[in-house]
């Protein structure tokens, strides 16, 4: 989707769950744009792999927790996690913000 967005060309691209968590744990950062910008991302936090959602808004976190993500306060900053064995949890996140990108979305 990044590609189509730099090359300008309108297309649009969804990718399933079990296809980005295999993208973000192999070191991929997936850009999610609507309703508002989001990165998922690999991160490695005390030692232990987990898939972050970097960016989400304050009055999103109640809903977040609400369909199985976790939140913990590191260095004063609140970040959100996905449970790595958990792809439902993902599911439910691409489905109100769907990954892809078209170059309409890019111009907006």
């Amino acid at each position: 989707p990044q590609l189509f967005t730099k090359l300008g060309i309108d297309r649009s691209e969804t990718l399933p769950p079990d296809a980005v968590v295999k993208a973000v744990t192999a070191g991929r950062s997936i850009d999610v744009s609507h309703p508002f910008p989001l990165t998922i991302k690999r991160s490695v936090v005390n030692g232990s792999l987990r898939i972050e959602l970097v960016g989400c808004p304050y009055d999103r976190l109640a809903w977040l927790k609400s369909i199985g993500c976790f939140t913990e306060v590191i260095q004063w900053k609140t970040r959100v996690f996905i449970p790595v064995d958990c792809t439902e949890v993902l599911a439910r996140v691409l489905a109100a913000h769907p990954v892809g990108a078209s170059a309409a979305d890019a111009a907006a």
